[in-house]
């Protein structure tokens, strides 16, 4: 597997190498870096996404040549977050493959709604997210938004993390944080979370790779049309434009 630099990585790609070693093998179609999400084409059809950073890093990535899935795996420790991103896309890639075969069994309704019966407490997020922190401080929770790009004043800068998340009851970790080299902070500070929730296109792989990790759910999307996903994210567009060729799905982490 060669040196993983997190925690939360290697665990992933050591479940990936028990249960499915030969999908790492999968061979590569294309690859781009855009604006907003990087994305990884398999010859299966199966793409994958992941934010990409491009817009907020000035690291470039190096040439190289990937031929398979495996090949993209050495990034994901890289000193350069767009290169990690693209990784991440990769394991999306082959994550595509099962996800729609472990969540369609286990598929739940959102979590917000879960919890809508819990005595209010504090949730975190790591990462902007619209509309669900809205329905948790309507339920009388005390909602913390941590986001370094900070574009609204209800945010937090990201560095306030490593104070605010033990005292977190659920955490929700955006898929783009998972590129970061700090996510074992991030999951380690949330202790005292009794739901640790990732949310977002940016990692879609199937709870069974997500064991042990410290994620207790998943809320994530299954790319049913692959062929427009391409092409909108070669156009820089964001996860907005793209949402209808998505199908949303909610899932907990054995």
């Amino acid at each position: 597997m060669g040196e993983i630099d997190t925690r939360f990585w290697y665990k992933v790609i050591s479940n990936i190498e028990r249960s499915d070693s030969s999908l790492l093998d999968t061979e590569v179609k294309d690859y781009f870096i855009g604006p907003r999400y990087s994305l990884v084409e398999t010859v299966t059809g199966k793409v994958g996404i992941a934010y990409s950073y491009a817009q907020e890093e000035k690291c470039k990535p190096a040439e190289g040549e990937y031929r398979i899935v495996r090949d993209f795996i050495p990034l994901l420790s890289s000193s350069c977050i767009i290169e990690r991103s693209l990784a991440q896309a990769a394991v999306n890639s082959i994550g595509q493959l099962k996800l729609s075969q472990e969540c369609s069994k286990l598929k739940t309704d959102p979590l917000h709604y879960v919890l809508s019966n819990r005595n209010p407490g504090t949730v975190i997020f790591i990462g902007a997210v619209k509309k669900i922190p809205d329905i948790y401080r309507d339920m009388g929770w005390k909602v913390y938004m941590l986001d370094r790009m900070q574009e609204d004043k209800n945010i937090l800068p990201d560095y306030y993390a490593y104070k605010l998340l033990p005292k977190a009851d659920i955490v929700y970790v955006t898929g783009a944080a998972f590129s970061r080299p700090d996510i074992d902070m991030i999951l380690d500070r949330s202790i005292n979370a009794r739901i640790i929730a990732e949310i977002g296109p940016s990692l879609s792989i199937p709870p069974s790779y997500l064991t042990g990790t410290g994620l207790t759910h998943l809320e994530t999307s299954i790319i049913m049309d692959a062929k427009n996903t391409i092409r909108l994210v070669k156009l820089g567009l964001g996860y907005h434009s793209m949402k209808n060729l998505l199908t949303h799905v909610s899932c907990r982490v054995p």
